[in-house]
């Protein structure tokens, strides 16, 4: 998995988190000590089958056991752009990506999925 992250102010947010192969090992705690509002996630799946970007609000969530904070289904080759209309505040912002939507789940996809998420810290 190549994680980074980019300091370009946008129309909506100031980071974006980048991470170019989503698996279902959580990238944790990608804030750090600061609070991240998640604006804006970007999609990319190269993978035959749906996959779901999962968000939480723990600096080390068990995927597959806790529930995500949020879930974002990502259709079989296909870029999506989702807006997140106002905002939601994380404190402790990890992310993973699986096969399997809601809580469960912990299988990696067969082909790539990129995540991009445009947030603003404070």
């Amino acid at each position: 998995m190549a994680l980074g992250n980019t300091s370009a102010t946008t129309a909506i947010g100031d980071i974006v988190y980048k991470q170019s192969s989503a698996t279902g090992t959580a990238d944790d705690d990608l804030s750090g000590s600061s609070t991240a509002t998640i604006y804006g996630v970007e999609l990319s799946s190269s993978a035959p089958e749906t996959n779901y970007v999962k968000l939480w609000d723990d600096n080390n969530p068990t995927v597959g056991t806790d529930a995500p904070t949020l879930i974002f289904p990502v259709s079989a080759n296909s870029n999506q752009t989702v807006i997140v209309m106002g905002g939601v505040l994380f404190s402790n912002l990890s992310l993973a990506c699986v096969q399997t939507g809601g809580v469960g789940g912990t299988t990696d996809p067969s082909g790539d999925v990129s995540v991009e998420i445009i947030v603003d810290l404070s």
